[in-house]
């Protein structure tokens, strides 16, 4: 039987292992939303796998869906989050709470091409415009109130409207974001208790 092989990016959120060399991933693609993955024989000391399919690994992966649900054939490195916030603590408990907040609101297999765009270039400032813990703060704030947006949760609001356009990031929108702090979290905990998660 032959079976499709799909190419997507995407972000290792956590897995857990499998019988005696496999492993199950949770991540979270441009084009197929949160998705459950199994990489046979990726524990093996032979696997090439493994090295690319690390916790908050941006990656390129192939894929193929059989009547088991979705398998790895192949995961190639983009950026290794963990490396590249190796030396500040604080970008790397922030990315880690959103992308375990991201594991929490999805649904598997709902793509959502903007929220991707919104978490990837959220990272990607994070990595080059966030320089102190108070802008760090305030970027994984704005992610989190743009990710609830994505998912329709947030309601409109003229006040905050000029950080829920797009998904790109700039110091202007976090000063912004600072400024109307208490707004946004009062805006992401009612979103939150409305709808159950």
């Amino acid at each position: 039987m032959s079976y499709t092989k799909y190419k997507t990016a995407g972000i290792v959120i956590g897995g857990a292992n499998i019988g005696e060399a496999s492993r199950n991933y949770n991540i979270f693609t441009r084009d197929f939303g949160l998705i459950r993955v199994r990489a046979q024989g990726v524990r093996e000391l032979k696997s090439k796998l493994k090295y690319n399919l690390q916790n908050l690994f941006l990656i390129n992966l192939y894929l193929i869906k059989g009547k088991n649900g979705w398998h790895i054939t192949e995961a190639y490195k983009i950026k290794n989050l963990p490396d590249s916030f190796r030396n500040n603590k604080i970008k790397l408990q922030s990315s880690t709470r959103v992308l375990l907040f991201l594991k929490r609101v999805l649904g598997e297999e709902d793509s959502n091409r903007e929220l991707f765009d919104i978490i990837t270039k959220g990272f990607d400032f994070m990595e080059s415009g966030a320089h102190d813990d108070k802008s760090v703060s305030d970027l994984e704030t704005l992610i989190v109130l743009r990710t609830l947006r994505s998912l329709g949760y947030v309601q409109d609001n003229h006040e905050l409207e000029a950080l829920l356009a797009g998904a790109d990031y700039n110091s202007d929108m976090l000063s912004y974001t600072n400024n109307f702090r208490p707004l946004i979290v009062k805006e992401i905990n009612q979103s939150i208790k409305a709808s159950d998660l």
